[in-house]
């Protein structure tokens, strides 16, 4: 979301009025907004691109049009709001609303366009932007979502409508906001005097390496078993974020698995030789997403079964292969509202297909991610699996985002570390808070914890340093590691320059090499 510009000037000119007091209260504690009462809608401030119209079947929605110009960029159209969150300090909601859109423009920031957005700044937490996700083009009254936590310090939010760079005309109707069911788990306190635990590993102390592509490279695994690494995260992976009638052929979609698995087999020949163990990445999820990147197989049971099944596949297929370190379930699920009754959601449908991998492999690690994207913060929301056999709970590390992707899918912003991101000090201790919910978990419960992805843009100021300080902290920890990613993109290369306009490999070891090649010094191989 942009930094600057309408939706954050916009916030500071709103009055006290506030628009969930004219909602319908729901009886867990949410509030339904249909605009038909006067009061409701006289809450917004109306621009000269917005109205009030009678749609059928529904009466009064609010339209908003931004028609295109020749020649000229559409710029941002918005109607706005103040909103009350505080009665939800510290809980996570289900925010949506139903709209329909004619013609809308692609922008050239794919997270601008169509907005019914909440946005507040806390002390604590800095900006928020939460927006449910809309596509471009043309689409008929449909319900979107979104899904978030309220920082314990909410002030003053603001909803705003409209389209950010878009042309075209959106309808919204009938806002809900409702307590989420996966609330903040109270975790126990640190267990005293824990015993040792075992990651899946006996015999090595720790693993450290870098993911791989989906590719049998054999020169790329010789200059890792060189570099000393011990671990690779291999990515099944295609179109892994793509959105609608993506990965729903289940048949297809058992032949692409066994083909990456038959590259697969080639690089666990070598791995067996080079000392490297492996964790297989199920990067791609069988059925797709939605338009708000959640995953199809937490709503639709045959989905969810097919998931189950491609894990019973791969554990016939490795059971007993001693440089398979572990079944890495899913990478980053992602699921922006709760799942339908009947079916599994995130956390449960890998503890369901943990438990069908039990059945036939009772030895191999099997690691398992949490919600939106495996971040540090998900671990609020889960306690551990009961599953036999060595469970690993795995989080990845991008925080700040906005300095790890600086200039990734277009984000022109660019960081310096340690330094002030996105209104935020940021150094090592910032981020050993980042990842606190991690560890709080790991002591709660004595487990294993695996850090499979972490990274810098090369082109990031102080990235070196910012990759020092986030490894210190893993081995602090105990955790065992992969850096994302090894002759994927030349834009996490540790072999590059730290230069954006250099596209070769650079002459002399950049520090960012050396900073994790340090680590790979103390790595102890698999036994050959």
């Amino acid at each position: 979301m942009r930094r600057n510009g309408l939706w954050m000037v916009v916030a500071a000119g709103v009055g006290c009025a506030l628009l969930i007091q004219a909602g319908e209260p729901l009886p867990d504690g949410g509030y339904r907004e249909t605009f038909e009462a006067e009061a409701a809608r006289a809450a917004y401030k109306l621009t000269p691109h917005a109205r009030w119209v009678q749609a059928e079947g529904r009466g009064y929605v609010l339209e908003v049009a931004n028609p295109p110009t020749q020649g000229r960029a559409p710029g941002t159209v918005a109607v706005t709001a103040p909103f009350d969150l505080k009665p939800y300090a510290g809980k996570r909601v289900v925010w949506q609303a139903d709209i329909r859109q004619e013609n809308v423009t692609v922008p050239p920031d794919r997270w601008n366009g169509v907005k019914c957005m909440l946005s507040f700044n806390t002390p604590m937490s800095g900006q928020h932007w939460c927006n449910v996700a809309c596509p471009t083009g043309s689409s008929d009254w449909t319900r979107r979502t979104a899904a978030f936590e309220v920082p314990e310090d909410i002030g003053d939010a603001l909803l705003n409508i409209g389209l950010q760079d878009s042309a075209g005309t959106i309808w919204v109707d009938t806002q809900t906001l409702t307590l989420d069911p996966r609330q903040r788990v109270k975790h126990p306190p640190p267990m005293r005097d824990p015993p040792p635990v075992s990651a899946g590993h006996d015999g090595i102390e720790r693993l450290r390496g870098a993911m791989i592509r989906q590719a049998y490279d054999p020169e790329a695994l010789k200059t890792l078993a060189a570099w000393n690494a011990n671990l690779i995260r291999y990515q099944m992976t295609r179109n892994w974020d793509a959105v609608g009638d993506v990965n729903r052929d289940t048949a297809e979609f058992m032949q692409w698995i066994d083909s990456s698995l038959a590259t697969l087999d080639k690089i666990l020949v070598d791995c067996e030789k080079l000392g490297i163990r492996v964790c297989i990445d199920l990067h791609t999820p069988p059925g797709g997403r939605y338009e708000d990147k959640s995953m199809r197989m937490f709503f639709e049971p045959e989905y969810a079964d097919f998931f189950v099944e491609v894990w019973r596949h791969i554990a016939r297929r490795y059971v007993g292969n001693q440089t398979v370190w572990a079944y890495d379930l899913i990478n980053e699920p992602c699921q922006n509202r709760p799942s339908p009754e009947g079916c599994d959601n995130y956390w449960a449908l890998q503890e369901r297909a943990a438990r069908a991998i039990r059945e036939i492999d009772r030895d191999t690690a099997i690691a398992v991610e949490v919600d939106q994207w495996d971040d540090p913060g998900g671990f609020l929301f889960v306690r551990p699996m009961n599953v036999p056999g060595v469970i690993v709970y795995q989080a990845h590390m991008y925080r700040p985002h906005a300095f790890t992707h600086q200039g990734v899918h277009g984000a022109k912003d660019r960081w310096a570390y340690p330094g002030v991101i996105s209104g935020r000090h940021y150094d090592k201790e910032a981020l050993r808070r980042e990842l606190q919910p991690v560890r709080d978990f790991q002591l709660a419960y004595n487990v294993p914890i695996y850090i499979g992805e972490f990274s810098a843009i090369r082109w990031g100021q102080g990235s070196a340093r910012y990759l020092q300080d986030v490894t210190e902290i893993f081995e602090e920890y105990g955790w065992d590691w992969s850096y994302h990613a090894f002759r994927e993109w030349s834009g996490w290369s540790l072999e590059h320059s730290d230069s954006e306009a250099d596209p070769h490999p650079a002459a002399t070891p950049p520090d960012r090499q050396k900073v994790i090649r340090k680590w790979f010094d103390l790595n102890r191989k698999a036994a050959r």
